[in-house]
C-alpha cells in the first residue's frame, strides 16, 4: 500500500516496512497464530490467512481480529476479490466465500470437492484458483461452476497474479499465460534458463518480482525480459505484497 511493505511470515507473524524493505516491524496485536501464508488487502482492510483461520484489520493496522465464523478448516492459504464477495482457499480441501466482508464463511461445493487451493486470482469476470497438485481451476460465474485446465506438471500453483493483460502463476517454475488461464508456457530468463521452484509472486507499474527457490527473478517491462538479480539465497519466500 503506498510506499509500505508487508511480509506473511512463518514464525514471527506479519511485519511493515516503511522504508522500502531495508527495516521491518511486527504489527501483530491481536493476531494470535503467527504463521502466516498469506495477506491480502480489499476496500481498506487486510486479511491474514494463517495455519489457525483468518484474521482482519483496518489500514492502520492497530489491531487483529479473529474472523473464523463457519470455517471447519482454518489453514488458509490464499483470498481473491469480486467487488465486495471474498473467497478463501485452505489446503484441507475447502474452500469458502464470504458475502460481509469477511466476517462469516460459507463452504463451496460445486467444483471443488475434494481439492486443496494453494492460489487466487481475478481477472476481468473470471475467478482462477491454483490448486496443490497442479490443476487451474477457472469460473466465469462466481464460483457457481469450473473448469479445470491441463497444467504442464503436478506441482503446486504457489502464487498467481495479475499483470496487465496477462497472469503469472508460481509453480515449480514460472509460468505465463495470455488468455485467461486457459493455456500457459513457461518463462525464461533472458539467458534461456528456466526458474526453479517459484513460491512468490508481486507486480507494481511495470516491474515484476519473482521470489524462487535460490533467487529473485526481475523484469522491468511486464514480463518481456527477466533477469535473476542476486547470487543463490538459501530460503524460502512466503507471501510478499505492496
Amino acid at each position: 500500500k503506498g510506499t509500505s511493505l508487508y511480509a506473511g511470515t512463518s514464525i514471527g507473524g506479519v511485519c511493515l516496512s516503511i522504508d522500502s524493505g531495508n527495516t521491518w516491524t511486527p504489527v501483530n496485536t491481536g493476531l494470535t497464530n503467527l504463521d502466516v501464508n498469506t495477506i491480502f488487502m480489499h476496500n481498506h482492510k487486510f486479511y491474514a490467512g494463517t495455519k489457525g483461520g483468518i484474521f482482519i484489520t483496518d489500514d492502520t493496522l492497530i489491531k487483529w481480529k479473529t474472523a473464523d465464523t463457519g470455517l471447519s478448516k482454518t489453514d488458509v492459504r490464499c483470498f481473491a476479490a469480486f467487488d465486495s464477495v471474498l473467497f478463501a482457499g485452505t489446503t484441507c480441501e475447502e474452500t469458502y466465500r464470504s458475502i460481509d466482508n469477511g466476517h462469516s464463511w460459507e463452504k463451496l461445493i460445486k467444483g471443488m470437492e475434494y481439492r486443496s487451493i494453494s492460489a487466487m486470482a481475478t481477472f476481468g469476470n473470471y475467478l482462477i484458483a491454483g490448486t496443490d497438485d497442479g490443476e487451474i481451476l477457472i469460473s466465469t460465474d462466481s464460483a457457481a461452476n469450473w473448469t479445470t485446465v491441463s497444467f504442464s506438471h503436478p506441482f503446486s500453483i504457489n502464487s498467481i497474479i495479475v499483470h496487465g493483460n496477462n497472469l503469472y502463476a508460481g509453480s515449480g517454475g514460472l509460468y505465463l499465460s495470455v488468455d485467461s488461464g486457459f493455456s500457459w508456457s513457461e518463462v525464461k530468463k533472458d539467458n534461456g534458463e528456466i526458474f526453479a521452484s517459484v513460491y512468490a509472486l508481486t507486480s507494481k507499474d511495470s516491474f515484476l518480482v519473482a521470489g524462487a527457490q535460490w533467487e529473485v527473478g526481475l523484469s522491468a517491462d511486464s514480463g518481456k525480459k527477466w533477469v535473476s538479480i542476486n547470487d543463490p539465497i538459501y530460503w524460502l519466500f512466503d507471501d510478499v505484497t505492496s
